[in-house]
């Protein structure tokens, strides 16, 4: 007499697939959180692809954005140790920013929030806190929102706030609001 077929549930074997799909997506952003809740310039960039080499302050880089078709070429034009006509920062901070240009090298519009894959590292290693102005200096649109048609560019500004001791030691940028496959890292000095 045989024995019956062996059943699987299909259900649960689904889940450990998928589960175990996740984990190996998932496992190179988790490793990269590290055990502390403090970012560190040290620990590497907000992209896996980010340029091994620091560029300088007035240096392009060519960057793919995340779909296809989309190529942004990003030029560090200059950073500004402090703003002097900047809303008042929080006590004990100061108001910092990056002059960037964005040249739309793709076959379609960019569309884009540039503050969203912008990060600056002080020399401390931690993150600036990006800033919000509503006037003066550096508080036009630009890091909220462009549109840059096929080979036309765009520059703007992008604030970030320090705390008053410390100085910005590196700039990165990732197009597509941080999810492009390139990043460019720029270094800085005051």
């Amino acid at each position: 007499m045989q024995s019956p077929p062996q059943r699987i549930d299909t259900r649960n074997h689904a889940w450990t697939l998928a589960l175990s799909a996740l984990l190996v997506l998932c496992a190179p952003a988790l490793a990269a959180c590290g055990s502390g809740g403090t970012s560190s310039a040290s620990t590497s960039t907000t992209n896996a692809n980010a340029s091994s080499h620091l560029l300088t302050v007035g240096e392009s880089a060519s960057l793919e954005g995340e779909r296809a078709g989309e190529e942004v070429e990003a030029t560090l034009l200059a950073f500004k140790p402090s703003l002097p006509h900047a809303e008042a920062p929080r006590k004990g901070r100061k108001v910092v920013a990056v002059l960037l240009k964005l040249k739309n090298l793709g076959t379609h519009d960019y569309t884009d929030s540039p503050t969203n894959g912008a990060v600056l590292f002080s020399a401390q290693g931690t993150r600036g806190k990006q800033a919000v102005l509503l006037s003066g200096e550096c508080s036009e649109t630009f890091s909220s929102r462009v549109r840059i048609a096929a080979g036309a560019s765009e520059q703007g500004c992008i604030p970030f706030e320090l705390t008053s001791s410390d100085s910005a030691a590196r700039f990165q940028w990732t197009p597509s609001s941080g999810f492009g496959h390139e990043s460019a890292v720029w270094s800085l000095t005051e």
